[in-house]
């Protein structure tokens, strides 16, 4: 910053042209060379390496700084910076020098992006519509959103080493800067899917349930989240009862309830699995677990229907095992 003042770049009643000698500046000293993991400023003060979300993170903190306001704007495959106070929009592509209001050398612009497109997709869309693509896909936010794209970052990298645990945490974190990225929609269904199977294979049914529950709170229309959420709860249900432990089940049985994913024959059998545990407690004299246990059935019944008919059985266990 200090250097930006030496060079006298920053004019106060001249800001799109301060604008563009802050971008060639960075280009010209911090932003030398780009590469894929590079998702830090660490990385740009280390090395002068740079992807897209730490050269974006990198003009637009400088900018505010200076009292030039910026956005980013995020799209499928990549992130910009945008300026919308000048009188008109610009946008800048920080990953190369020629990024600079990129409206004005559109083709040189399309030929740079196409490299991120898988060829067959680029035959669809047309070189000279890429940029109009991007656009009708992408939205803006702000540079707290943007924060949150280099937790994303991180995540990418850590699934790439198949550490999916590592790599969730980093999505969570991200998902309290960013909560609607359209940059890695797909990069996130992929990991809950591949994280979910391993915690699945590992019978970490508890930690599956969490996930895919996760998974479908975030994607409601995917039936495959659906049914591996169904799944896993009753996965650990069943894991829960063999092993006697009564401690998880309410917290869990609450989530799933919430989801509203069950059909009636779902209900049908976490009655039965209830009614045994509310037994179980009774026959050891433990009504406050047993009493739990009724509550839970109570909570399913009103979800198909069978109030009137679960009201009746609960009586009968109340009465024989003195649960009220």
């Amino acid at each position: 910053m200090q250097k930006i003042h030496e060079l006298n770049i920053f004019d106060v009643f001249a800001k799109e042209e301060s604008a563009e000698k802050i971008f060639h500046f960075l280009h010209a000293t911090w932003l030398r060379k780009y590469v894929r993991t590079a998702t830090t400023l660490i990385d740009i003060k280390q090395n002068q390496e740079f992807n897209c979300v730490s050269a974006t993170i990198l003009y637009n903190l400088t900018c505010d700084e200076l009292g030039l306001n910026t956005m980013a704007f995020e799209t499928p495959t990549h992130v910009y910076t945008i300026f919308s106070d000048f009188g008109h929009d610009i946008m800048v592509e920080n990953t190369t020098s020629l990024g600079f209001n990129i409206i004005k050398n559109l083709h040189n612009y399309s030929n740079y992006m196409a490299q991120y497109y898988p060829q067959n997709q680029l035959y669809k869309i047309g070189l000279d519509r890429l940029y109009t693509y991007e656009n009708s896909k992408g939205r803006r936010i702000s540079n707290t959103e943007l924060l949150g794209l280099i937790c994303y970052n991180q995540a990418y990298f850590s699934a790439d080493r198949n550490e999916f645990e590592e790599a969730y945490n980093y999505v969570l974190m991200a998902q309290l800067f960013n909560q609607d990225s359209r940059s890695n929609v797909n990069f996130e269904i992929s990991l809950y899917y591949r994280h979910g199977k391993r915690l699945y294979d590992l019978n970490d049914f508890h930690s599956a349930f969490q996930l895919f529950a996760d998974a479908y709170y975030r994607y409601p229309s995917n039936s495959d989240f659906r049914l591996n959420c169904i799944n896993s709860y009753f996965k650990s249900l069943h894991m829960d009862w063999l092993q006697k432990d009564w401690t998880r089940i309410a917290s869990y049985t609450y989530e799933i309830a919430d989801l509203d994913v069950l059909e009636d024959q779902h209900l049908v059998d976490i009655h039965t699995i209830f009614y045994d545990w509310a037994v179980y407690f009774a026959k050891r004299n433990d009504r406050q677990s047993g009493i739990e246990a009724l509550n839970l059935i109570k909570i399913f019944s009103k979800l198909n229907n069978r109030e009137r008919q679960i009201e009746t059985m609960l009586h009968s266990i109340r009465d024989k095992y003195d649960l009220h």
